[in-house]
């Protein structure tokens, strides 16, 4: 079980889908489901879940190669040249995540975004856009979100931070 949720804050979108799988390893592809039914999930008449606007993706399930399926990045973080950004929440305690698999698909989307990685994984290969910081990560989005941040801190100590526009920022929607 579970909790995933779409957190829209002007043109900003966050989308983290908690524990959701993807087909890897056999799983089932829970994230197909949210892909396929996407367009008629609405808020008042408009598709709450439109494809292509997410401009941060926690990353499913810590990064493990059962979930972050491709279908799911390509619905997320298409191929269009946006600047997108990928946390993923990994510890010692989820052993072979971040698998390298996951990351080579999200490093292929993200297009001048980072991807945040809480402590080192699995992963073989650190390509430039992966920023593992071992620390927490901070996300601050400002008013009418067409610009956010992210940092690491360690404890109170910052130790990162980028800032990145947002991919649907001064569009109408």
């Amino acid at each position: 079980r579970s909790m995933g949720g779409l957190i829209r804050y002007g043109d900003f979108l966050y989308l983290f889908g908690g524990d959701l799988t993807g087909a890897g390893a056999g799983s089932p592809s829970v994230e197909q489901l949210i892909v396929d039914h996407a367009p008629s999930i609405t808020d008042g008449g408009a598709t709450a879940m439109p494809a292509g606007q997410v401009d941060v993706l926690h990353v499913n399930h810590h990064g493990h190669n059962t979930a972050t399926s491709q279908a799911w990045v390509d619905w997320a973080m298409p191929d269009d040249g946006q600047p997108r950004s990928a946390v993923v929440g990994a510890n010692q305690h989820y052993l072979g995540a971040v698998d390298q698999v996951v990351l080579d698909r999200l490093n292929a989307r993200t297009a001048g975004g980072d991807i945040w990685i809480t402590e080192d994984g699995g992963a073989s290969n650190t390509p430039k856009t992966e920023r593992i910081v071992d620390a927490s990560v901070l996300l601050t989005v400002e008013t009418g979100g067409e610009r956010y941040r992210i940092e690491a801190r360690d404890g109170e100590r910052l130790t990162e931070a980028v800032e990145y526009q947002s991919t649907t920022a001064g569009a109408s929607q």
